[in-house]
């Protein structure tokens, strides 16, 4: 399901094309949040709130994106996934353009 939220409609500095809110609510955290951002982190080379160098991807943390019964998840350009694993975030982010 596609979400508009409060987090996309103001940001005080660019975001990159592909936009992630990673949801660092209690439940994702619980269900290995913490884990799975460090790893998206890693893979982009990039720490939450900041953009890579080539304008591609910027990472977003969000305190609850409202889809508990899916931790951990976040949102990419909008559509939700969830239930994320390494493995998960690996294939979503590769497919980003």
């Amino acid at each position: 399901r596609e979400v508009v939220s409060f987090y996309t409609m103001y940001h005080r500095k660019p975001v990159g094309r592909n936009h992630i809110l990673f949801c660092t609510s209690m439940s994702c955290m619980l269900n290995g949040g913490d884990k799975l951002l460090c790893h998206l982190e890693k893979k982009l080379g990039i720490k939450r709130g900041e953009t890579t160098k080539d304008g591609r991807v910027s990472i977003e943390e969000a305190q609850c994106l409202c889809n508990c019964e899916g931790a951990p998840m976040m949102s990419v350009n909008g559509p939700y996934h969830t239930d994320l694993t390494e493995k998960k975030i690996d294939q979503i982010v590769d497919g980003l353009k």
